[in-house]
């Protein structure tokens, strides 16, 4: 997490409740690279991905490369292979970052564009209130262009308002990129506390416009049948959390102060903080035994998909780490949702059951 600095001021931002302007410094680097380097070696990694984020990771461009140049280098000498992917708002990135990046086994870049340049604009603006679409699809065209393999993935934060331009959106997106390298996915809106934005301090019209959770999952078939019109492949089935890096040993996510955190959910929440990179102890995990053991005993057909759920939302709903939360009736409900509409229609049940 280069920065919690960004360059925009979305009405939904997850991140106001915590934002503190911090930019990684040049100690946390170097606390990182000791830190990186040590366990390679000591812990026999044989591959290494970094995601840069934000706020807007390419605030803080020259420390990005510095920093990717010096891990490479590690790599190198312990033979690990090191991939690196972005999630950036789009507004700077263009093909010079691009080329920056290819050193580095760059693969996968995500951008959101929240529907139709009329829906985008009024939600995702500049500090100063400038539209943003525009300047968007411009710089996609140039990424697009730069490199014949980085993934581009266009991340599509939904609600009740901005869905009515999905087809539009689609039908843009595939005339321009087609569906090679370009894929479309869908996100719900969540409030800066953590909790369904239906609690949120935005206005009563803003909230009635927001899909809960299990909303947001019942409406997804309909959502990939619509882009699928325009040309884009849906996927087979639901999941949602899954394996993530908060339930595995070798993930944490950096925090700009130099804070690490297990989650990425967490980042800048300082009681959730692990430790810092200039002492750190990132024995914990996430993941538990005996959440799988009682999955596995119920003999759970979706605990492949699942993971036992994510661990953070757990602890928001239950105030445990370690509580149950189980999704398998939403699991059941929208997969079969998702294999009828692969299927064509609701006459093909039986093929379902």
């Amino acid at each position: 997490m280069t920065t919690t600095t960004c360059n925009f001021s979305c009405n939904y931002c997850i991140e106001d409740n915590i934002k503190k302007n911090y930019f990684i410094t040049m100690d946390v680097v170097n606390a990182f690279l000791v830190y990186i380097k040590n366990y390679i070696k000591d812990k026999g990694i044989t591959s290494l991905y970094i995601t840069l984020y934000g706020g807007e990771p390419t605030l803080s461009w020259d420390l990005v490369v510095y920093t990717l140049s010096k891990v490479k280098n590690i790599c190198i000498k312990n033979n690990t292979v090191l991939t690196t992917g972005i999630i950036t708002n789009g507004y700077f990135f263009r093909r010079q970052h691009v080329q920056d990046l290819m050193p580095f086994n760059f693969q996968s870049i995500q951008i959101t564009l929240d529907g139709s340049k009329e829906f985008h604009d009024k939600r995702r603006f500049t500090k100063n209130k400038k539209p943003t679409f525009d300047v968007i699809v411009s710089n996609l065209k140039e990424i697009f262009e730069s490199s014949s393999k980085v993934r581009i993935s266009l991340r599509m934060n939904c609600d009740k308002e901005n869905i009515a331009s999905l087809k539009e959106f689609s039908s843009f997106i595939y005339s321009n990129f087609g569906n090679e390298r370009v894929f479309i996915n869908f996100g719900y809106i969540v409030d800066n506390n953590w909790t369904c934005i239906s609690n949120n301090t935005l206005t009563k019209k803003k909230k009635e416009n927001v899909y809960s959770e299990i909303e947001f999952a019942e409406q997804l078939p309909t959502f990939y049948k619509t882009i699928s019109e325009s040309g884009y492949s849906a996927p087979d089935y639901y999941a949602i959390d899954g394996l993530c890096s908060a339930k595995t040993n070798n993930s944490f996510t950096l925090h700009p102060s130099g804070d690490v955190y297990k989650c990425v959910w967490e980042a800048g929440i300082e009681e959730y903080k692990e430790c810092t990179i200039f002492d750190p102890d990132l024995s914990h995990t996430y993941f538990n035994k005996e959440l799988y053991m009682d999955c596995i005993n119920k003999k759970c057909c979706f605990l492949p998909l699942c993971q036992t759920g994510c661990p953070f939302k757990t602890k928001l709903r239950s105030k445990e780490f370690n509580g149950n939360n189980c999704l398998r009736k939403q699991y059941e409900d929208i997969n079969k949702k998702f294999i009828i509409a692969k299927l064509g229609s609701d006459k093909d049940k039986d093929s379902y059951e």
